[in-house]
């Protein structure tokens, strides 16, 4: 059996390894754009922060690594079209920029995803963050030590954990976030938890643009000028040494467009359980493929690695007829920004109005420990429950000092079918420095349970 991967990164290379364990006969065959595989792009921003300073830490598995394993990995080899006919694909190589057919038993498409207006970086003043190149290009630039004001363009994940790389570079004085959204992380944190963020941002002295529409960048000269507007159409001008375009992601889909693939609106391929598209012998994973949720019942867009990975692995079980299926995510996720660490599972009130999904909803402030330890401080959070069954259907956290790790907790209530009342007399464990007696997430399931129960 001849197998080809296109990408090599997380879920491809994953899919790669188990299939090459599942199948060692098979001729597994992985093509990749760029210059690195299996690296891991959630450190960048902690890689151009100084955090570690060994690039290797970023990095799985090298070439050579793999290819000892058995599988045969070009790097710098772009595919540019597939037949899905004749299950043929062309692979340019853009060294020499030769172009060559290659035929195919199974494909696996595992092209990730690319970084929305990506046409504003010239990599000069204006950058993104998605490969290793573009965090080497930004450590480049910040190492001439003539940065000294930094603008980041979207208050998500990587836009937020950027901050926090910023801070800890000590010849940077200015920071602003901007996005045109009315408050930051919107796409982890319901509105309660707004006013939290944003004091801790202006903590660090972040200068906070919300309700920021750009109107144009200008990157010529030595710095970046941005025109803007804000809600009230008041227009202004944001002046940066640099700046950071993190307004989220795309499945990198677009080659495939002459394949009759069933997508979702954005271009994500559909996939079943086993990874399989609509097209024969034709598999999808990872950021460019839908992922089922559990709670919104239908096919969604959840870029993680965490679901990448998994369904890389389901994928190779699938090729091997061997008994393997995703049965869907929550959209567990975290991040931390500056001190504060963020987290959801399950469905947020927006999604809930959205997909138009009943529910109950519930936020609380308390304490991550006792008062008498050190390090107490106070933790924030939502939940959501279903008004006929009160089950769990979705929960937010904010907090400090480990709190984040309860998002474990309330993502396995989900799972497992848990009700606000269970929640609120679950047997979580107590010691000073770790909660309080009545733990946290016990007062939330109380607090949330109604107070008329049906007998």
């Amino acid at each position: 059996m001849r197998v080809i991967i296109i990408g090599a990164q997380g879920g491809g290379m994953t899919a790669a390894a188990k299939l090459k364990r599942n199948l060692p006969s098979a001729e597994i065959i992985v093509f990749d754009s760029g210059e690195y595989v299996s690296f891991g792009a959630c450190g960048l921003p902690y890689y151009i922060g100084n955090f570690f300073s060994n690039e290797g830490n970023l990095f799985a598995r090298t070439v050579e690594e793999l290819e000892e394993s058995g599988l045969k990995v070009f790097i710098k080899h772009k595919v540019i079209s597939v037949d899905e006919k004749s299950q043929t694909l062309v692979v340019k190589n853009l060294t020499n920029s030769q172009k060559h057919t290659e035929k195919y038993d199974k494909l696996i498409i595992a092209t990730g995803a690319l970084p929305r207006d990506i046409e504003l970086c010239n990599n000069t003043n204006t950058f993104t963050v998605k490969k290793f190149e573009d965090a080497k290009s930004i450590k480049a630039k910040l190492a001439t030590n003539k940065v000294k004001s930094v603008s980041v363009l979207g208050a998500g994940y990587i836009g937020l954990e950027l901050l926090e790389a910023f801070k800890n570079i000590a010849s940077i004085e200015e920071i602003n976030i901007i996005d045109f959204k009315h408050n930051i992380a919107s796409n982890i944190l319901d509105d309660e938890f707004e006013e939290a963020l944003e004091k801790e941002l202006k903590k660090h002295n972040i200068n906070i643009y919300l309700k920021t529409h750009v109107e144009n960048i200008n990157n010529s000269g030595e710095g970046v000028e941005i025109t803007a507007h804000n809600g009230n159409h008041e227009h202004f001008t944001i002046k940066s040494d640099i700046l950071i375009v993190s307004k989220g992601f795309i499945p990198n889909t677009h080659f495939l467009d002459n394949i009759p693939f069933k997508k979702l609106p954005n271009g994500a391929i559909l996939v079943d359980s086993e990874g399989k598209t609509n097209i024969e012998n034709i598999y999808a994973i990872g950021d460019c493929a839908s992922v089922y949720h559990k709670i919104i019942k239908q096919d969604v867009y959840i870029p993680l690695a965490t679901v990448a990975n998994k369904m890389g692995r389901v994928v190779a079980d699938s090729i091997a007829n061997m008994p393997s299926k995703f049965v869907g995510a929550l959209g567990s996720s975290c991040l931390k920004m500056l001190d504060c660490e963020i987290g959801k599972t399950g469905i947020t009130e927006f999604e809930a109005k959205k997909y138009k999904i009943p529910y109950n909803k519930t936020f609380i402030q308390d304490y991550n420990h006792t008062n008498y330890y050190p390090n107490n401080a106070k933790l924030y959070m939502k939940i959501l429950s279903d008004p006929t069954t009160n089950k769990i259907i979705g929960a937010q956290i904010l907090g400090k000092n480990n709190t984040l790790l309860r998002i474990h907790a309330l993502s396995v209530a989900i799972e497992t079918g848990l009700t606000v009342e269970e929640l609120g007399m679950l047997d979580f464990a107590y010691a000073p420095p770790f909660t309080r007696t009545w733990e946290a997430l016990n007062i939330l399931g109380n607090v949330a349970t109604p107070k008329h129960k049906k007998k």
